[in-house]
């Protein structure tokens, strides 16, 4: 049965084997996307889209996704993971602009020592990032999210980005499930 979440910052999905008894059965996230276009709206505006690994319940969280902002004038656009509580990194490698058929994934590859692999592909422009990860995450849900970031601990303006649609939506669970 669905369960209805409220979030000043985030918009999309959550799945966990059980929201009345939370299991620890997560070991993956996938899902593609399109890179939405940002426009100007007389201020600096900020967006993401991710998938991730963790964070509704608890304050682990592993994701993987796209900034969509603008910002001075412009809109810049880029890839990044985070591993909370580190801040995002920036993926350097792979140049995203607006329109583009992004690929992106977090995937248990270790369970005796919590390695994780956090992959991005820009389907259009062929460029794409992988690697591997220690991080112990509590497993507890994977999620497909649009997100009005913080930006220096303060909510952002959020960038007009019209619409965002996540499609081959995958979670991926362990054999062990809730009792």
């Amino acid at each position: 049965m669905p369960v209805v979440s409220t979030a000043l910052n985030w918009a999309g999905y959550v799945v966990a084997s059980n929201f009345t008894n939370l299991q620890p059965v997560v070991e993956g996230v996938s899902a593609s996307w399109t890179v939405p276009i940002v426009t100007n709206i007389g201020v600096n505006a900020f967006s993401s889209c991710w998938v991730g690994v963790g964070g509704e319940f608890d304050h682990t969280l592993i994701q993987v996704g796209t900034e969509q902002d603008f910002v001075d004038g412009f809109a810049r656009y880029s890839a990044w993971y985070e591993m909370l509580p580190s801040t995002s990194v920036t993926i350097n490698t792979v140049q995203i602009s607006p329109d583009d058929q992004i690929q992106a994934s977090v995937l248990l590859v270790n369970t005796t020592e919590n390695v994780w692999t956090i992959s991005i592909s820009d389907l259009t422009n062929n460029e794409s990032f992988q690697s591997n990860f220690t991080y112990n995450s509590q497993r507890l849900t994977a999620e497909w999210i649009v997100e009005r970031p913080e930006i220096n601990s303060v909510l952002a303006n959020l960038a007009d980005f019209g619409n965002v649609t996540f499609t081959g939506c995958q979670a991926m669970l362990s054999e062990k499930q809730a009792e």
